[in-house]
């Protein structure tokens, strides 16, 4: 839902109204010069809409104002959400309101249900009671949420358990300065080359692999090791379809260099990682979270990077020898 919602970024367009895509759409507008909007900015920005705009007792919007992409972000289905952010030369469409036509940041966000924009979004609670109206397959109330189980708590027979740390490896992320290209790596000897190379920088651990796949985490999936020549550019993914486009398009299968999770919380993996592309740069970068990706999403790393969601989860560096 990110990669879609990143196609649909780059449009630079909100016109479409309602999207005709597999998804439900909300659209963000910030104006540039300016620093680039936070994933939290974005969700603020379709709350304060409802906030100012929507009255829930008539069901009805402020004249001239917009509310539909309030009603698609607290629409009462959408368990399932990826979003995006691109900078434009000119964001068109109502979204940008008076400043249709100028530069600015569209943020998009793909959401798994889209919404009926001519009905409420949501069903308000009796006497304001929190869980009075749960789905059937979300029964347990935490934290004042509807919830399929106890927010933090885990079961490990459907959940997976962490791989032992004799069957984990290393993941160290690396820069070469003179290609533009990120690089992740398990093995011990290439990391030994790198180190060696004066244009190669060494950017430390970030997380752990599983070696090879185990039956105490069956959700493991390999991350594969893709390189281009004609982009001079590194990408590891554990998607499938992705990974077979990516070989249409000619990247060479440099190898699996290990195994993760495309999902968070399944057998206590706690480490995303991002993914970002320059398409000024021509490269892509996946990281760890920490302060470069805040950098990243606010744009304040200069190559215009734009994010294009969490490739794959690993756990903790200490989780291996």
């Amino acid at each position: 839902m990110a990669k879609w919602s990143a196609k649909e970024a780059l449009k630079c367009s909100c016109n479409e109204n309602p999207p005709t895509g597999p998804y439900g759409v909300a659209y963000s507008y910030t104006p540039s010069p300016g620093k680039a909007p936070t994933a939290e900015d974005i969700a603020n920005s379709f709350f304060e809409e409802g906030a100012m705009n929507y009255n829930y007792a008539s069901n009805t919007c402020e004249p001239g104002a917009t509310c539909d992409n309030f009603k698609q972000f607290s629409w009462y289905q959408a368990n399932k959400i990826g979003c995006s952010l691109a900078k434009c030369q000119a964001v068109n469409g109502p979204c940008a309101g008076m400043n249709a036509g100028a530069p600015g940041y569209l943020g998009v966000c793909a959401y798994s249900h889209k919404a009926l924009l001519n009905q409420v979004p949501y069903v308000v609670g009796m006497n304001n009671q929190p869980c009075t109206y749960c789905a059937s397959t979300e029964v347990i109330c935490s934290q004042n949420l509807c919830c399929t189980r106890e927010i933090g708590v885990f079961n490990e027979q459907s959940c997976g358990k962490q791989p032992s740390k004799d069957d984990m490896v290393k993941l160290v992320r690396f820069f070469d300065n003179n290609k533009r290209t990120n690089l992740l790596v398990t093995d011990v000897n290439e990391m030994q080359r790198l180190r060696r190379l004066p244009e190669v920088t060494d950017l430390g651990a970030i997380g752990s692999l599983a070696k090879e796949k185990t039956n105490s985490c069956p959700y493991l999936k390999p991350v594969h090791h893709l390189f281009s020549k004609k982009l001079q550019m590194d990408v590891y993914l554990t998607n499938t379809e992705v990974y077979k486009e990516r070989l249409r398009d000619g990247f060479e299968n440099k190898g699996i260099i290990g195994y993760a999770l495309a999902g968070p919380e399944a057998c206590q993996v706690s480490v995303a990682i991002y993914t970002f592309f320059s398409q000024a740069l021509g490269t892509t970068v996946q990281l760890q979270n920490g302060t470069d990706v805040l950098q990243l999403l606010r744009g304040q790393i200069p190559g215009s990077f734009l994010y294009q969601g969490v490739e794959f989860y690993v756990w903790e560096p200490d989780a291996s020898p």
